[in-house]
């Protein structure tokens, strides 16, 4: 409430979208996307975009969501690795393996690139695609270099086993 106050006349983003976030946790997609419209367009920072797509996927609305976060991409220099994160997962439901592959690996690049480390959410969904190919010996050589740079990565064992249960 303090954060909603002392903006003045209109609410801060990070409110609006807070409260986006929320109905969205609640089911109430439409309300979601209601509240997010309250911010002029090009006022929308890339977290806000990520829970305007997210609503938008919640609703069915894939293409639209790829739209929006294809805009957040163009401004954002900083985390465009959780951009395209979201961007392969929404290929992944669609069953475009090929594209989830290359948002995963453009993720990964990115985030070597940016903050010099491996990104273990973008080895972890190359490793899935590239399995959904057929591609499983290039799989599990990906999901091996996630297991050596993240042990406990979330999911990893499930993987795994995926992986070889479509090698068998």
């Amino acid at each position: 409430m303090f954060a909603h106050q002392s903006r003045g006349s209109r609410p801060a983003d990070f409110v609006v979208e807070l409260l986006a976030r929320t109905f969205l946790a609640l089911g109430k997609k439409e309300r979601a996307m209601e509240i997010l419209k309250t911010i002029p367009e090009q006022a929308r920072r890339p977290y806000y975009r990520w829970t305007e797509a997210d609503s938008l996927c919640a609703m069915d609305r894939f293409d639209e969501a790829e739209v929006v976060l294809k805009k957040s991409m163009a401004r954002d220099n900083r985390s465009r690795h959780k951009t395209l994160i979201k961007l392969a997962k929404i290929c992944y439901i669609r069953k475009n393996f090929s594209d989830t592959e290359k948002y995963a690996v453009d993720a990964d690049h990115f985030f070597q690139k940016q903050w010099q480390n491996p990104y273990g959410e973008g080895m972890f969904w190359t490793a899935l695609a590239q399995c959904r190919q057929g591609r499983t010996r290039q799989a599990m050589e990906t999901a091996e270099q996630l297991k050596a740079h993240f042990r406990f990565f979330p999911r990893l064992d499930q993987l795994i086993t995926f992986i070889q249960e479509q090698t068998e």
